[in-house]
């Protein structure tokens, strides 16, 4: 934060942020898959999405918080399956997400550590076949990284994005190299 000591008032700063979460799209049954950064979003999501038929939701955490997460879940009209998959290892939400069976109907929704996430979404490219609109994968964190490194790599490849004439939205944070 040395750029804010710098800042004198009547300065200008232009911010964008936090991106925005799409909610699950259109599909069933739903999968929602978080890790502790992303439990949070997923329980709000869980209380303010429409209803469907079957929800399953993949929680890497500690049992205390998947404890919170079933009292979340029993407040609910909805039928929701939950599981606790444990939060150690490498990739562990794509780890039982590659052994969960799905329909191309399926949506999923998925947040957490960066490289767990990018399985997540490659699983639901290439192997499911599932269109954009159907999933929505988020890399909350890179295991490793701190989130200022992580940041400022998203915004070196966004001002090259914007420099060629794309729209900001058009940076793929699964792309850039970090």
């Amino acid at each position: 934060m040395r750029w804010l000591a710098q800042l004198r008032i009547g300065d200008r700063i232009d911010i964008v942020g936090p991106r925005p979460h799409r909610t699950p799209g259109e599909g069933t049954p739903r999968v929602l898959l978080a890790d502790s950064s992303a439990l949070p979003a997923a329980t709000r999501l869980l209380r303010t999405m429409p209803h469907v038929d079957e929800t399953f939701v993949f929680a890497a955490v500690p049992e205390d918080e998947f404890a919170i997460l079933q009292q979340e879940i029993s407040a609910l009209a909805e039928p929701i399956t939950a599981f606790r998959v444990e939060p150690h290892g490498q990739y562990p939400l794509a780890t039982a997400f590659a052994e969960f069976d799905l329909t191309t109907d399926a949506s999923v929704w998925a947040a957490g550590e960066r490289e767990d996430m990018r399985e997540i979404r490659h699983r639901c490219k290439h192997h499911l076949g599932l269109l954009s609109e159907q999933t929505q994968v988020f890399g909350y964190w890179k295991y490793g990284m701190t989130n200022t490194r992580l940041d400022f790599a998203r915004l070196r490849a966004t001002q090259k994005g914007l420099a060629a004439g794309r729209a900001f939205t058009d940076t793929d944070d699964f792309e850039i190299e970090l």
